[in-house]
């Protein structure tokens, strides 16, 4: 019995080397596909445990065997070097195997990683153009701050990877699972840049699926709020204009692939409508928020259609707010303006045929606020919105339930000065002011 755990433990200690070789060749192979400076984490989550169990188990077989001081401590010995080898056994495939790692979901540890890990991995992904690298890198970054700020600025520094077929598509598919209100704002510019570049190339290949994972994302997300609009707001307007200051950019010609990601916009706003009315009172704010920006930045047609389609919900019975509606009638008067300024972009060519393209969202929105509490005044004041014509100057009073507008020279009387806030946004200002003076 004596000669049988030495032989034992000679078997182990060649299973031993075995591992070890395989383990080095394995984490040799992960360090050169990533970075050299995950290698001694991965030693400690991969490979200390395990030798640690063995160390364990030799340790006490051996002595147990050294002392002899009992008749059973050679067979327990014997028995714990065999389930030692048995181990090693089960082992040896995992140290050869631990090159293939990368095929596995999240075996990228947050633990395992830091700003300048995933920088380092980045760069040397980036030289082979490495897609399924850049997937894993993203997977693993993905949720902790300091490590997607990392990555943000990495990309930040070189826009032009977005362009790659390799990379840009990757960023967004990985961007764009768990895309949320505290990340949207960390992620909205490589999203944008993405389909921006995307959008420059001949024929914009591919920009209707990017177009649809980001607007999908945003409807799928349980927080709505001030970054997550801008992604939308962002997005709409690099599908409508070409690149260019405000005062001189030229609508983007919707032909193919554009077109197509325009129509994936369109009707993932209108998803996103009928999710904001049926989920909450904040939810349906924050859309008619949306839709009064969109409206103001890309006054389009179908998004005066679209704010008709809000207005007349039933499910917005008693969940509409004096801000709210101001925020809509504010969106439409910039779409009035702009018919005037541009009346060739419209199909009702301007006016005054544009009154059948605002009349109905107006109404809707003034019928709706007419059961809102607030100061006559501010009724007065909203009635003047969105102007295009006396007889519809008639209904809008009506609809909101004012006998006769304020005149203009009144009516500036009653109103505060304009006070530029945040987003440059003074209507809110103004509402304030009105109804501080109607509780005098």
């Amino acid at each position: 019995m004596t000669v049988m755990p030495e032989a034992v433990l000679s078997a182990l200690l060649g299973l031993f080397g075995l591992y070890v070789a395989g383990v080095t060749f394995s984490l040799q192979q992960l360090s050169d596909r990533y970075s050299p400076r995950l290698l001694p984490r991965l030693r400690r989550r991969h490979v200390s445990p395990h030798l640690g169990v063995l160390a364990a188990l030799v340790a006490v077989a051996g002595g147990l065997v050294a002392g002899k001081n009992h008749d059973w401590a050679t067979p327990v010995a014997l028995l714990l070097l065999l389930g030692s080898v048995v181990y090693a056994l089960k082992l040896l495939p995992q140290g050869w195997g631990l090159a293939s790692l990368d095929l596995q979901q999240g075996w990228l540890n947050q633990d395992d990683l830091t700003p300048d890990i995933v920088q380092d991995m980045l760069s040397r992904l980036t030289l082979r153009r490495d897609g399924v690298a850049l997937v894993t890198v993203l997977s693993g970054v993905s949720g902790r701050d300091e490590l997607e700020a990392a990555l943000t600025t990495w990309f930040e520094d070189r826009p032009d990877l977005l362009t790659e077929r390799w990379c840009g598509p990757v960023v967004v598919q990985a961007w764009t699972h768990g895309l949320a209100e505290h990340n949207a704002q960390r992620r909205r510019g490589a999203l944008i840049e993405t389909v921006s570049r995307r959008l420059q190339l001949p024929g914009a290949p591919g920009v209707g699926d990017l177009v649809l994972q980001i607007m999908s994302a945003v409807k799928q997300s349980d927080t709505w709020g001030e970054d997550l609009k801008q992604v939308v707001v962002d997005l709409g307007l690099i599908l409508t204009y070409e690149p260019g200051e405000p005062a001189t950019r030229t609508l983007r010609a919707l032909t193919g692939e554009v077109q197509l990601a325009q129509e994936w916009f369109e009707i993932k706003v209108e998803h996103i409508r009928h999710t904001a009315v049926d989920v909450s009172t904040e939810q349906a704010a924050w859309f008619a928020d949306l839709l009064g920006t969109l409206l103001r930045k890309l006054p389009e047609e179908w998004l005066i259609v679209e704010t008709r389609k809000f207005a007349e919900r039933p499910e917005m019975n008693g969940k509409w707010t004096d801000v709210m509606g101001l925020e809509l009638l504010n969106g439409l008067d910039w779409a009035s303006r702009s018919i005037r300024r541009h009346p060739e972009r419209y199909p009702t060519e301007g006016l005054p045929d544009s009154e059948s393209l605002l009349a109905e969202p107006t109404l809707a929105i003034l019928r709706a606020m007419r059961y809102v509490p607030m100061d006559d005044n501010y009724r007065r004041y909203l009635a003047q919105k969105v102007q295009l014509g006396p007889e519809f100057q008639r209904r809008k009073e009506e609809a909101i339930g004012v006998t006769a507008a304020v005149p203009d020279e009144q009516l500036q009387e009653l109103l505060p000065e304009p006070t530029v806030t945040r987003g440059g946004d003074w209507f809110q200002a103004v509402c304030r002011g009105l109804k501080r003076r109607g509780n005098r």
